[in-house]
């Protein structure tokens, strides 16, 4: 005898999905300029770490798109080498001033079962 689905006959209360939370503004969608990056999953951050994009210091010539493109690029820097179903990431960003920013990248399945990345800090879920 196989084993019963637990959840069989749950009716389910309440449901909050990735794109509520884009919506929301819980996720930032940077999908369009990751695609840029060749990034083939929709590629979203938490609005904390987002924080760390939006928030530019004075002095930084640099734009939150270009800022965006940095981290994208740490992040595809630390995926190399990893086994090809690690599902999370911890990689360091830095924008020169300083030693860095640690944050976690985690792919999972999306509103719809497709793959989908998730940028974090690590203490985030």
């Amino acid at each position: 005898m196989g084993k019963k689905n637990p959840w069989e006959n749950v009716e389910v209360v309440s449901r909050y999905g990735r794109a509520e939370a884009i919506y929301d503004g819980v996720l930032e969608d940077i999908t369009e300029i990751a695609k840029k990056e060749d990034f083939l999953y929709p590629v979203a951050m938490t609005s904390e770490s987002y924080g760390l994009i939006e928030d530019i210091p004075d002095g930084d010539p640099r734009s939150v798109k270009q800022r965006t493109h940095i981290v994208l690029n740490a992040l595809r820097l630390a995926v190399r080498g990893m086994p090809r179903n690690a599902r999370n990431i911890l990689f360091n960003v830095s924008f020169g001033e300083g030693k860095g920013t640690m944050l976690k990248a985690v792919c999972g399945p999306g509103d719809f079962g497709e793959s989908v990345i998730t940028i974090m800090y690590p203490y985030e879920d």
